[in-house]
């Protein structure tokens, strides 16, 4: 069953609801969300911008929301609210920026007007989403608004906000835009000063130049195009300082700290250059050295080859980032490394405190937010060109992402990248949906393509770099495949130097949806087979594990790990898809250690239904169960499995209480035996013989570990 306590739920921020062990099924794709899946994967990079989205929004209309995945109401409740600490209202000159988070996707506006009745209205959005934001334009400055946010879910329920008052007005001392000021480029360069933008600006290069501290910069609702005309190719005649120099951005800030940015749209126009391999040269925001900075309010708009919504590279302390939107109309890929092409990317940055929260994402075709401090109640939408697509990702040490929304599709999408050290993960939903995109993206070559994951930790060739104290908790994942495409609900690897990996109180469910889809499974276990005996283990606590073909796959072509640990983790079957096998081995390698420790079978499930496909005979897994002792305080307790060997040497605590893991038995490969195969050899390693000590005197006891076992010996 979905694991989420009611103290879960309630931070939230929506009441609790009932939940059930019966796997939530999901409608089945209409012909029109299939035809919207095939014109998307058969798509061209060199698609016009327009077209890109619009088949973009469409798919998302039919594959993502809650009426399409029922685990969605579960998972936040089914009656549409606004979530507590989501609004946002900045107030300008003549414009006022609304902004706010629902529950549930829904399509939202705001109405207003000079009186109570609000008799205008914002344009409703293109889609239901999560987060809303929606700019007010031409108010009248010195004189009341009126205004209500409204939200409509997908069934068709609307919520409407109190109405509230707000009063444009100039700010003190204010610098207005253009003015007087020659440009464009319009050059900012009173430190303190706050400058509010008056009109729309069209920039045949860059637009707004920052040149002093403590600028405050108000959009004040109007939209800002940049990279109006396409620059001469000789221009660029290196990687880095010529785009760096010649390029065309919105607004850049190169080392002045205290920046505030707010409120419009800053848009590229028809100028067709490129950024360099690492996206530099035509971004809508591009903040280098700067610190004690604030982005809220701000759309971007995107589309060039090689380009990032907002790049702030070499940040000091002191980044926040939120209630702003980001909409990435291009496909083209440079260079998918290093820093590659991001909606939001922190590069080279040291300092301290970058907080990013309550931003969408409509769509990027690669990256999404990499590098904060905290990522909290982001959504984002991926439609992945490139290998290695991460949608979110912390800062490498000290990081937390929770309740953010991730959706995503194409090539190779990672839900969460990792981090190196103390990262933790919570409350987020990944909700993936696979395509074949057949050679229309690009091929590397080695495989991995149109590939969904959850969540993701890699070491790479031999493996022993660090990662430490990563933790996964009460996280929903969602994927669902279909024309071949792959999933993992998780791809963790083991490895001597990976210490503390902890997935636990998740529900991870993955669907495939028709005969050419196969390589699916909730997790599929990775690492490297020369590290079989010494990696350290990785813990599956309390997890809920949903499939109809597959929920562990230990091992696959891409990593083949061992000493995974599942622990009290209930395994649930949804269809009756013929190909099904609770445990796959895979790889072509070894693949051992593995332990399913207390674990509930739903039907249709056994511990012992595995399909040997591709793996080395040295291979196995292990079945389990507690047996919860009860003896004399302190006595020493000693336990042999069926053949004499020691499995348990320890004493009883203080309550004369001890908790022992037993082998049922061991999951072997048959000899002699022609792959793929779901034959399979149990090596039995009960009943036990439990031995306890106290005062001198001794007792014992015979037990059978089929299941958990309580059982009471005193000497």
């Amino acid at each position: 069953m979905l694991r989420f306590s009611r103290v879960a739920m309630a931070a939230l921020g929506v009441a609790a609801v009932a939940l059930s062990a019966a796997p939530a099924a999901g409608k089945a794709p209409s012909a029109e969300a299939l035809a919207l899946g095939e014109a998307l994967g058969k798509m061209k990079a060199n698609a016009a911008p327009g077209e890109v989205y619009t088949i973009w929004n469409g798919f998302c209309k039919a594959h993502f929301g809650a009426e399409n995945e029922p685990l969605v109401y579960k998972l936040y409740g089914d009656k549409l609210a606004e979530m507590a600490g989501g609004e946002w209202t900045h107030v300008s000159l003549s414009s006022a920026c609304v902004a706010w988070e629902t529950n549930l996707p829904a399509t939202s506006w705001v109405e207003y007007g000079p009186t109570e009745a609000c008799k205008q209205a914002t344009a409703k959005t293109e889609r239901p989403f999560y987060i809303h934001v929606h700019y007010l334009k031409d108010l009248p400055t010195g004189k009341p608004t009126y205004l209500r946010r409204v939200s409509v879910d997908e069934r068709g329920n609307r919520i409407a906000s109190p109405v509230r008052k707000v009063v444009p007005a100039c700010p003190p001392g204010a610098v207005l835009l253009p003015g007087k000021l020659a440009g464009p480029p319009y050059v900012l360069d009173k430190a303190g000063a706050t400058y509010v933008l008056t009109a729309d600006v069209n920039a045949k290069r860059r637009a707004l130049e920052i040149t002093a501290d403590g600028i405050t910069l108000d959009l004040n609702g109007h939209t800002v195009t940049y990279h109006n005309e396409t620059l001469p190719e000789e221009l660029f005649t290196n990687e880095w300082t010529s785009h760096e120099t010649h390029g065309a951005e919105g607004v850049r800030d190169m080392g002045h700290g205290g920046l505030t940015l707010l409120n419009g749209l800053i848009r590229e126009g028809p100028g067709k250059n490129s950024g360099n391999k690492e996206s530099t040269g035509f971004i809508p925001v591009y903040l280098r050295g700067a610190g004690k900075f604030h982005v809220a309010g701000v759309s971007v708009d995107y589309w060039t080859g090689q380009n990032t919504g907002m790049r702030i590279r070499g940040a000091t302390d002191d980044v926040e980032i939120h209630h702003c939107v980001f909409l990435d109309r291009g496909c083209r890929i440079r260079n998918r490394h290093g820093a590659a092409v991001r909606a939001v990317s922190f590069l080279g940055s040291t300092g301290a405190n970058y907080r990013v929260h309550h931003n969408l994402v409509k769509r990027t075709r690669q990256m999404g937010i990499l590098g904060p401090h905290v990522l909290a109640h982001n959504e984002l939408y991926t439609d992945s060109w490139s290998v290695n697509s991460f949608s979110l990702a912390v800062y490498n040490e000290n990081g937390v992402a929770h309740h953010n929304r991730v959706f995503g599709t194409g090539v190779n999408v990672q839900g969460f990248g990792w981090a190196k050290k103390n990262a933790e993960y919570h409350h987020n939903l990944i909700h993936l949906q696979g395509i074949a995109t057949g050679k229309n993206r690009g091929k590397e070559g080695w495989g991995d393509q149109d590939s969904l994951n959850g969540f993701r930790v890699t070491n790479y060739g031999k493996g022993g770099q660090k990662r430490d104290n990563l933790l996964y908790h009460d996280n929903v994942i969602v994927i669902r495949c279909r024309g071949g495409s792959q999933a993992r609900g998780t791809e963790f690897f083991s490895d001597e130097t990976i210490t503390d990996l902890v997935c636990r109180d998740n529900t991870i469910k993955v669907v495939a949806e028709d005969d050419k889809t196969a390589q699916v499974a909730c997790v599929v276990t990775h690492g490297q087979p020369a590290k079989a005996d010494t990696a350290l283990p990785v813990w599956y606590r309390n997890c809920t594990l949903i499939a109809n073909l597959c929920h562990v796959r230990f091992g696959d072509y891409y990593g083949k790990g061992s000493n995974h640990h599942f622990v009290n983790c209930e395994f649930v079957r949804e269809g009756d898809d013929p190909r099904y096998h609770a445990f796959i081995v895979d790889g072509a390698y070894w693949s051992k250690r593995h332990v399913l420790l207390d674990c509930t079978f739903g039907p249709g499930v056994k511990w012992d239904d595995v399909l040997w496909k591709r793996t080395g005979r040295s291979s196995f897994y292990s079945v389990k169960w507690t047996l919860d002792l009860t003896t004399t305080p302190g006595a020493a307790v000693t336990v042999k499995d069926k053949d004499g060997a020691v499995e348990f040497e320890g004493k009883a605590d203080a309550k004369g209480k001890a908790a022992i893991p037993l082998t049922q038995c061991v999951m072997r490969m048959p000899p002699k035996v022609k792959l793929p195969t779901d034959k399979h050899v149990k090596d039995m390693k009960t009943p036990h013989t439990v031995t306890v000590a106290a005062g001198g005197k001794t007792a014992s006891k015979a037990v059978e570990m089929t299941g958990k076992q309580s059982l009471e010996v005193r000497p």
